[in-house]
């Protein structure tokens, strides 16, 4: 065997601190990611609201009706139609509720303790957090608060308004 000095991995050189160029990049490109964001939001809630509307339509043409038919002395198919026809109702009622219930919760924002969580983090970025904190007289005030908390700050309430979202 020969004798060889044992190689050692190099170390990699530590990583700078981001320059001030790189963070208003990547400011840049955490909102243009926050307006795709509200874009799905917006779309979720459209699609939300056509779903309350057809099972609203639905049920408002299926229980007068319904009532009426199980009542017609009319004869139905089998003994036992009436009873499908009224599981097969409840089914529908029950699925119903149940996407309507999944569609408010899409359309309602989310809430913590009877409050919008943007409006203590994002006071600079988040439209709820801006009118919460700042009024519309207040310009010179909500600019003095963005300049102090400075690219860095609203960054970061970007990123939080990415998380809430």
């Amino acid at each position: 065997m020969t004798d060889s000095p044992e190689k050692r991995p190099e170390k990699a050189p530590l990583e700078s601190a981001p320059t001030r160029q790189e963070i208003e990049l990547e400011t840049e490109n955490l909102v243009a990611t926050y307006d795709t964001v509200a874009e799905w939001i917006r779309f979720a809630d459209a699609k939300a609201a056509v779903v309350l509307t057809v099972v609203g339509a639905i049920a408002g043409t299926l229980i007068p009706t319904l009532r009426d038919y199980l009542a017609s002395a009319d004869p139905h198919p089998t003994t036992w139609w009436n009873t499908l026809v009224t599981v097969l109702f409840a089914g529908w009622l029950s699925l119903g509720v149940a996407a309507s219930v999944f569609a408010f919760r899409c359309i309602i924002p989310f809430r913590r303790k009877g409050h919008h969580p943007a409006l203590e983090k994002c006071a600079h970025f988040h439209p709820a957090g801006i009118a919460s904190k700042y009024t519309i007289d207040q310009h010179d005030e909500f600019v003095a608060g963005y300049q102090q908390a400075g690219t860095d700050g609203f960054r970061k309430e970007v990123l939080a308004g990415l998380l809430i979202d």
